[in-house]
């Protein structure tokens, strides 16, 4: 589950639509950080995923959407000096 304050969602323009089925909310949960807000969580707390019934008939798809995405987020998210280092 993910709380989120609902003038920052806007502030932000909320999800970005480039992502699919993984990783969006770590991106806008990055992108909060990168802005200076702290990210809070509960290590606790646990969850059922609604994407099961998607994949269940597409798991094909799954390493694939999980692979783009993490790339994806991570061109998006660092600047360009820190990718470099990070990537070497």
């Amino acid at each position: 589950a993910l709380f989120v304050r609902a003038d920052l969602v806007k502030r932000f323009k909320g999800f970005d639509p480039d992502y699919f089925a993984h990783m969006e909310e770590i991106d806008l949960c990055w992108r909060f950080k990168r802005a200076g807000y702290k990210i809070w969580y509960i290590p606790e707390a646990s969850g059922l995923s609604c994407w099961w019934w998607f994949f269940a008939k597409k798991i094909h798809i799954k390493p694939i959407s999980i692979f783009r995405n993490n790339l994806f987020a991570v061109f998006k998210n660092y600047e360009t000096q820190e990718l470099i280092w990070k990537l070497r």
